[in-house]
């Protein structure tokens, strides 16, 4: 029973770690294509628009309701 999960106290440092491996592929594929000038895979609005959901994501969870992106965009 229970094999295979994670208990919660280990989340945080489960995620710290999948996102510094993420964040390290970012920019190396970044520096790649600045060195080859080559373009980008995303663009600033995929950035932009990545960033508005975790805004109304972390909204909607700490006052406990819908958080719609154009609330967030303006």
């Amino acid at each position: 029973r229970g094999q295979g999960r994670v208990h919660a106290s280990a989340a945080p440092e489960l995620v710290h770690d999948a996102l510094a491996e993420a964040y390290a592929a970012e920019i190396a594929a970044f520096v790649d294509c600045v060195a080859k000038g080559a373009a980008t895979p995303t663009t600033g609005h995929d950035g932009m628009m990545a960033l508005a959901l975790a805004d109304a994501a972390l909204l909607s969870v700490t006052e406990g309701r819908v958080v719609k992106l154009a609330e967030i965009l303006g």
